[in-house]
């Protein structure tokens, strides 16, 4: 008995892989002779592959597989506009299959408007291809636009697929092209996106909710480059409103972001945002650079409706207003996040707190030498905290009382007094603040509690920023 796929060698059904053949028809025959026998393997040898339509099939019940003998040795070349590369929906009830590609190119090669999408797989419109399916792999992928092609509107696409691995792939956008993804995940469940390389895209990756009851859950994204993007990497949920399912459980980590010479505009609009993470709970960010060479109001990394997501090890550059931003979306804040062991180089604040942004965590992180640290916390809410000393801002409007707590434990970490107390006298203030500060629950000595700075309320308050320098005595 075998147990290796029958090979459907494209060139045996009439390909020719010269750059000048019209291969499109040939390759489709191939295409329908491996259904035809159950599934199998494309193979592409070494060539390139004028296509003139999209190499595309939809409800098979088979599994494929597509292989060249390296991604800069067998290419598909797309010459018609808005037309795809390869593009295979398996369907709803077709969970047991899938599709994999592995060590070719797909080159775009239409010069006056872009071709469509280079990669698509996808399942239906069912969420997810199954539970205990292995799903597709992508993997040793060379997306560009040969030199000086308009490129692909979008190089790899997701819909609704479950454990997906996409690994090994680099894609290249182009400079002009507006509202072009990288890399799409559309309601996409335990999907492995690592060592991937993301050039001159409107967003690098993006993983979207697909639909109100489909968003992306457990996705793994590791290694992954951004380079030139206008957004590098933005994950979006359902907009959680606390009872409504969203999108989550996810882990970015070493993800790289470098934003160069990007001046923003079109076709790069938002510019500037390293990583945004819109309507999604859950979501754990750790050891990424993050450099944003354009100036603005846009934060290097925003949340938005982003809740009991956990931020460290960010390295933060860029001279923009905000380093990270807590913001609200159409339904709620952004509350119970943990933000710690960042380190923050050239924006004016570090962290700021919109309002109706509640109980989030912000300690331990770092700026540059030189640089004043600040937060902005608009809420009044939320627990900020660093060793050795802070500014802290909070804004006051007319005769509302504002209270900001300050974490004892965090802020005093390293300079505690030796009978292991804290007491207020270990603490100075460097600017006058209007109504005082204490020990939350009172108590003139703590060991482990939350410090308040408080602004009482009446109507010689300021409608203005304030900020005022908290420190601990060694």
């Amino acid at each position: 008995m075998s147990y290796i796929s029958p090979v459907f060698d494209v060139t045996k059904y009439g390909a020719i892989g010269d750059d000048s053949h019209d291969d499109t028809n040939p390759i489709l025959a191939a295409v329908d002779a491996a259904i035809s026998a159950g599934g199998g393997c494309l193979y592409f040898p070494r060539g390139t592959y004028k296509i003139t339509a999209a190499i595309t099939r939809t409800n098979f019940g088979c599994s494929l597989t597509i292989k060249g003998d390296g991604a800069k040795i067998s290419s598909i070349k797309q010459y018609t506009a808005s037309a795809h590369g390869l593009y295979f929906d398996l369907g709803n009830g077709n969970v047991q299959y899938s599709v994999s590609i592995f060590d070719i190119g797909l080159i775009a090669a239409n010069t006056s408007t872009t071709c469509g999408v280079a990669i698509t797989l996808a399942y239906g419109t069912n969420q997810g291809s199954s539970e205990d399916n292995v799903g597709p792999v992508v993997r040793g992928i060379n997306i560009n636009n040969g030199g000086s092609a308009k490129g692909w509107s979008m190089g790899i696409a997701l819909y609704t697929t479950w454990h997906a691995h996409v690994t090994d792939v680099y894609a290249l956008g182009y400079a002009t092209t507006g509202n072009s993804t990288g890399i799409y995940i559309a309601g996409g469940t335990n999907i492995i996106v690592d060592h991937v390389q993301l050039e001159w895209w409107n967003t690098g990756l993006l993983a979207d909710k697909g639909s109100a009851s489909a968003a992306s859950q457990g996705l793994q994204i590791d290694s992954v480059q951004a380079i030139q993007c206008g957004v590098g990497v933005q994950i979006n949920g359902n907009d959680w409103t606390g009872s409504e399912y969203a999108g989550g459980s996810h882990t970015l980590s070493n993800i790289l972001v470098d934003s160069g010479n990007m001046s923003g505009g079109t076709p790069f609009t938002p510019n500037g945002i390293a990583l945004r993470l819109e309507g999604v709970r859950e979501v754990m960010v750790t050891n990424c650079y993050f450099l944003v060479a354009a100036s603005g109001s846009n934060p290097i990394v925003a949340l938005v409706g982003a809740c009991e997501c956990a931020l460290s090890n960010l390295q933060c550059f860029g001279s923009v207003t905000r380093g990270i931003r807590l913001s609200v979306d159409a339904h709620i804040g952004s509350n119970n996040n943990l933000i710690s062991g960042c380190f923050f180089r050239g924006q004016t604040y570090e962290v700021v707190c919109d309002s109706n942004c509640t109980a989030n965590r912000i300690y331990g992180n770092q700026a540059a030498s030189g640089q004043a640290r600040s937060n902005l916390d608009n809420d009044g809410s939320n627990i900020i905290g660093d060793a050795g000393g802070k500014q802290i801002s909070v804004a006051m409007a007319g005769s509302t009382a504002v209270n900001i707590d300050v974490d004892i434990t965090e802020f005093a970490l390293g300079k505690k007094p030796s009978s292991g107390m804290i007491s207020k006298a270990d603490f100075y203030e460097d600017s006058p603040i209007v109504g005082g500060y204490d020990f939350v629950n009172g108590a003139s000595t703590k060991t482990n509690a939350r410090f308040r700075i408080y602004m009482a309320s009446g109507a010689a308050l300021p409608n203005q920023t304030r900020a005022f320098n908290i420190s601990v005595s060694p």
